[in-house]
């Protein structure tokens, strides 16, 4: 987590064996390593919403700190590793997407995140380590945040109030969040 984190999401999976470390802190490393944890699943990227998906500096101190948590796995022993990529690697594209479609990112965000995959593919490789990059399209499920698309359709359906719109050029695939998580575990 981090000083900003709200954990609201995640109050009925609280229990003995899950355990918060806070990365804002300077002892955060030294934590994880009490814990000896056998796989890492990296989802620590920050500003992926709004205007700092387009903010170049922010992106950056992502791959950065995305090369920090690799050198600490790699520290630690841990010897599968899964992150998280986003269909913003493939930048404006049209019909369907698989894992052969050429990436073509057309802001920092999707930019950063293909830098990560080489950088994440380069270093799990040279150390012999099982890795995993999974390209995130949409989720959507019971704690999503309300100003997304699937929870906004809903609220202003409930209310019958007129809803506000792009151009609707977008083509997103959404995955409910349990099947999700499922397909991860």
């Amino acid at each position: 987590i981090r000083n900003i984190s709200d954990l609201w999401r995640c109050k009925e999976f609280e229990n003995e064996n899950l355990v918060y470390v806070n990365i804002d802190k300077k002892d955060f490393k030294e934590i994880i390593a009490k814990h000896n944890p056998s796989v890492y699943i990296h989802t620590a990227w920050n500003d992926v919403a709004g205007k700092k998906k387009k903010d170049w500096n922010t992106q950056i101190e992502n791959i950065l700190f995305t090369t920090q948590m690799l050198t600490l796995a790699n520290e630690l022993g841990i010897k599968k590793i899964i992150s998280f990529g986003s269909q913003a690697e493939y930048g404006n594209f049209n019909g369907r997407i698989n894992e052969e479609t050429v990436c073509n990112p057309v802001i920092p965000y999707g930019a950063a995140k293909l830098a990560a995959l080489t950088v994440f593919k380069s270093f799990c490789e040279t150390h012999s380590i099982n890795w995993f990059w999974i390209r995130l399209f949409s989720l959507y499920g019971t704690r999503e945040d309300k100003n997304w698309l699937i929870p906004s359709v809903i609220e202003n359906a409930f209310y019958n109030k007129p809803m506000e719109l792009t151009g609707c050029e977008q083509c997103y695939d959404y995955i409910y969040s349990k099947d999700f998580t499922l397909a991860i575990i």
